[in-house]
């Protein structure tokens, strides 16, 4: 038979010793700070990338499902639920007041026009290129043609039938149909058949859900629908940023318009 090993416990050198303190020796702060500033660094370059990419990807798509508009860089979407009860009060319901004018002259042009830049590259996007009626800006404020976003005018249109539903209450809107009936009805008549055709042509396929409520015989309808809905207020700062700032008498014929005989068709 073999000789039994024999065993012994290894004393450790104090070199050994020593390179195993330096192992669990920490690093020094200097040396940490570093590490922690690239590791911050990086996220937030996958953040920044992340956003920029998810941005162009859905200024793409808002493209493809739209006509050209300068302001497309601004549309970013947000889940919202509409608040459709027969009886809540918001910012923008209810009998007239302070507030709710005040609410309402924020997201519609309120008879003043919020004028934009278009630069003729984005006219031909646009196709109005050829037309030598275009309003357009002198060179002292810059150039380009007279634009604005055909939201604010939307909402400027609905802001003047709710106006119309308490006209008692409004003194131009009573002016300007006793002296010029006409006109009068011709605009409201506008403003309807215009946001006729806006909720025709972006119609909601939404679903509207029914429950049974006490004391009502049918079923009755929930308003309260969710939609994938575009950030209004970031359009709204989009439009505020892009403003001409000028006076109304400033935007005058430049002396080579041709003028349109009658409005457009």
């Amino acid at each position: 038979m073999p000789p039994s090993a024999k065993y012994s416990p290894v004393e450790d050198s104090e070199e050994d010793l020593s390179n195993d303190q330096s192992t669990f020796r920490r690093a020094p702060p200097s040396r940490l700070w570093f590490m922690h500033a690239a590791a911050l660094s990086f996220y937030t370059l996958i953040f920044v990338g992340l956003y920029v990419t998810t941005r162009h990807k859905t200024a793409e798509c808002v493209s493809l499902i739209s006509t050209y508009s300068p302001a497309h860089e601004a549309v970013e979407y947000h889940n919202v639920r509409f608040n459709g009860h027969l009886s809540s009060v918001t910012t923008y319901r209810g009998p007239p007041s302070p507030a709710i004018d005040a609410a309402w002259d924020r997201i519609s042009e309120n008879n003043t026009l919020r004028p934009i830049r278009i630069s003729d590259e984005e006219l031909k996007k646009i196709y109005k290129s050829d037309r030598p009626s275009n309003v357009r800006f002198s060179p002292e404020n810059g150039g380009g043609s007279l634009g604005s976003i055909e939201v604010f005018h939307q909402l400027h249109c609905l802001n003047m039938l709710r106006k119309v539903a308490y006209k008692e209450h409004y003194a131009d809107v009573r002016h300007l149909e006793e002296k010029r009936p006409q006109f009068f009805r011709d605009h409201i008549n506008h403003c309807v058949d215009l946001i006729r055709q806006n909720l025709m042509c972006n119609a909601d396929v939404g679903v509207i859900t029914y429950d049974w409520l006490k004391g009502w015989d049918k079923p009755f309808p929930d308003f309260n629908t969710w939609h994938q809905c575009r950030n209004f207020d970031r359009i709204l700062e989009w439009s505020h940023n892009h403003q001409v700032h000028i006076a109304s008498d400033e935007m005058k014929r430049l002396g080579d318009e041709i003028d349109l005989t009658e409005a457009p068709m």
